[in-house]
Protein backbone atom coordinates (compact mmCIF):
# COMPACT_ATOMS: atom_id res chain seq x y z
CA UNK A 1 0.00 0.00 0.00
CA UNK A 2 1.71 3.61 -1.18
CA UNK A 3 0.79 6.99 0.32
CA UNK A 4 -0.22 8.64 -2.87
CA UNK A 5 -0.24 12.52 -1.39
CA UNK A 6 2.66 13.93 0.32
CA UNK A 7 2.63 14.33 4.03
CA UNK A 8 4.17 18.43 4.42
CA UNK A 9 2.27 20.86 2.59
CA UNK A 10 5.07 23.20 1.93
CA UNK A 11 6.79 19.57 0.17
CA UNK A 12 5.92 17.39 -2.70
CA UNK A 13 8.22 14.55 -1.47
CA UNK A 14 6.56 11.34 -0.63
CA UNK A 15 8.29 10.63 2.47
CA UNK A 16 5.49 8.97 5.01
CA UNK A 17 5.72 5.13 5.16
CA UNK A 18 2.89 2.38 6.87
CA UNK A 19 5.04 -0.35 6.88
CA UNK A 20 2.69 -4.11 7.30
CA UNK A 21 3.96 -7.54 6.35
CA UNK A 22 0.53 -8.35 5.43
CA UNK A 23 -0.53 -5.92 2.64
CA UNK A 24 -4.48 -7.48 2.73
CA UNK A 25 -5.52 -6.37 5.72
CA UNK A 26 -4.36 -2.89 4.54
CA UNK A 27 -7.15 -2.14 2.42
CA UNK A 28 -7.24 2.12 2.31
CA UNK A 29 -4.41 4.59 3.36
CA UNK A 30 -4.81 8.62 2.71
CA UNK A 31 -3.66 11.44 4.24
CA UNK A 32 -5.64 13.67 6.49
CA UNK A 33 -5.39 17.45 6.58
CA UNK A 34 -4.22 19.00 9.80
CA UNK A 35 -3.62 22.82 8.88
CA UNK A 36 -4.04 24.18 12.08
CA UNK A 37 -2.29 22.33 14.27
CA UNK A 38 1.21 21.69 11.39
CA UNK A 39 3.10 21.85 8.10
CA UNK A 40 2.40 17.63 8.48
CA UNK A 41 -0.52 16.45 7.44
CA UNK A 42 -1.27 12.86 9.23
CA UNK A 43 -0.82 9.77 7.72
CA UNK A 44 -3.67 7.21 8.41
CA UNK A 45 -4.09 3.42 7.30
CA UNK A 46 -7.63 1.12 7.98
CA UNK A 47 -6.50 -2.04 9.23
CA UNK A 48 -9.16 -5.41 9.17
CA UNK A 49 -8.05 -7.18 11.90
CA UNK A 50 -9.83 -10.18 13.34
CA UNK A 51 -9.77 -10.67 17.16
CA UNK A 52 -10.29 -14.13 17.95
CA UNK A 53 -12.21 -14.57 21.61
CA UNK A 54 -10.98 -17.05 24.06
CA UNK A 55 -13.03 -19.54 24.70
CA UNK A 56 -14.88 -20.16 27.89
CA UNK A 57 -13.24 -22.64 29.95
CA UNK A 58 -15.40 -24.14 33.40
CA UNK A 59 -12.75 -24.70 36.02
CA UNK A 60 -14.62 -27.16 39.17
CA UNK A 61 -12.98 -27.16 42.47
CA UNK A 62 -13.54 -29.84 44.86
CA UNK A 63 -13.82 -28.48 48.46
CA UNK A 64 -13.14 -31.09 50.76
CA UNK A 65 -13.51 -28.90 54.01
CA UNK A 66 -16.61 -30.39 55.09
CA UNK A 67 -16.09 -34.07 53.65
CA UNK A 68 -16.27 -36.81 55.88
CA UNK A 69 -14.93 -40.44 54.97
CA UNK A 70 -18.03 -42.10 56.79
CA UNK A 71 -20.48 -40.37 55.84
CA UNK A 72 -19.35 -40.67 52.21
CA UNK A 73 -18.39 -44.43 52.58
CA UNK A 74 -22.42 -44.81 53.97
CA UNK A 75 -23.72 -43.11 50.92
CA UNK A 76 -22.01 -44.62 48.63
CA UNK A 77 -23.55 -48.43 50.10
CA UNK A 78 -26.85 -46.76 49.52
CA UNK A 79 -26.12 -46.15 45.62
CA UNK A 80 -28.21 -48.81 43.27
CA UNK A 81 -25.23 -49.40 41.20
CA UNK A 82 -27.92 -52.82 39.71
CA UNK A 83 -29.75 -50.23 38.04
CA UNK A 84 -26.93 -48.13 36.36
CA UNK A 85 -24.88 -51.48 34.81
CA UNK A 86 -28.63 -53.25 34.22
CA UNK A 87 -28.30 -56.19 36.05
CA UNK A 88 -32.27 -56.35 36.90
CA UNK A 89 -33.59 -60.06 38.23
Amino acid sequence: MYINQPGQQTRRAHIDHIISNFLESIPHTDVLPCPPVSDHDAVYATINIKVTRLQIRHIFIKNLKNFHESSFIEDFKTLPFAASFGMYR
